[in-house]
């Protein structure tokens, strides 16, 4: 799999939740990539390792939207992916609360 590689060396994503909605932009050598959704509907965050790199695995942030799934934080450390895996769970649970 080349995806989280390339995701890695040249490209970056950006993730925006509000009260609301949610956003992911991520862009790999200039190709782009914007998706939408409601917060609420966030089914599932996880922090895992499902690939490998050099026989290491990689952990990686997934965000499931209905039968989507979305990856990110290929290129951040894991104390930055385990921060912030905390981060969204927290705000996300938050979020159904008040719905």
């Amino acid at each position: 799999m080349l995806y989280p590689e390339a995701m890695g060396l040249a490209g970056n994503s950006r993730l925006l939740i509000t009260n609301t909605t949610f956003t992911i932009n991520q862009s790999v050598f200039g190709f782009k990539s914007l998706t939408s959704g409601k917060a609420a509907d966030l089914n599932k965050i996880d922090l895992g390792s499902n690939i490998t790199i050099n026989d290491q695995p990689v952990q990686e942030i997934t965000l499931r939207h209905g039968v989507k799934t979305y990856k990110f934080g290929f290129n951040l450390t894991n104390v930055e992916k385990q921060w912030l895996h905390s981060e969204i769970v927290t705000f996300v649970e938050k979020i159904r609360e008040k719905v």
